[in-house]
């Protein structure tokens, strides 16, 4: 996802409306647990900080489906991930940790991620790959509750109880089912 930069000025202050597109599994195609059906559309502002230094502040949306890791029933959802980016054309600049907020007071300045660019092109796939990473969930469930899949015959136990739990508490099939015993 690359902006020209060119149409943003070199005044202060200028900026420059971004609306962009693209359909989401180009972007985030190595999370292979998930797919991402629909487009991914980044909009906000582009402003020209001086210096060579430029702020995106916007939000990014997409769509996620991922199996349940515990049904395997497929859980889909909308997401909005908000941005604020920092570039800049001095590559030591962009290696700083993040960058102070334009008008803001030093010590309410909250650190934002601080990118390097060449030319006129800045590339927002990185960005948006390292914030969308944040709002997928490490462990995906259909609900709080889920109660899985039988582990003896695949059951769904959200649909209802298995047969086979009633046929197997004789204990013999348990290597535990001695302990029955003593108590």
């Amino acid at each position: 996802m690359r902006i020209d930069i060119r149409e943003v000025g070199r005044q202060n202050g200028s900026s420059l409306p971004v609306h962009l597109q693209v359909p989401a599994a180009e972007v985030l195609q190595s999370y292979r647990e998930f797919s991402f059906p629909g487009p991914l559309t980044v909009s906000g502002q582009l402003r020209y900080e001086g210096q060579g230094k430029l702020r995106f502040d916007g939000q990014a949306r997409f769509n996620w489906q991922a199996p349940c890791a515990r049904c395997l029933e497929t859980v889909g959802r909308a997401e909005t991930v908000a941005l604020s980016l920092a570039f800049s054309n001095d590559s030591q600049a962009a290696a700083e940790t993040g960058a102070e907020p334009a008008g803001a007071e030093p010590e309410a300045a909250t650190e934002i991620p601080c990118y390097a660019y060449t030319g006129h092109i800045i590339d927002l796939t990185t960005a948006l790959t390292e914030a969308i990473i944040l709002v997928l969930p490490t462990k995906v469930l259909c609900r709080a509750d889920c109660r899985g899949l039988c582990p003896h015959c695949g059951q769904d136990l959200n649909q209802g109880p298995c047969t086979c739990r009633t046929e197997q508490t004789g204990g013999s099939q348990s290597p535990f089912g001695a302990l029955n015993n003593l108590l």
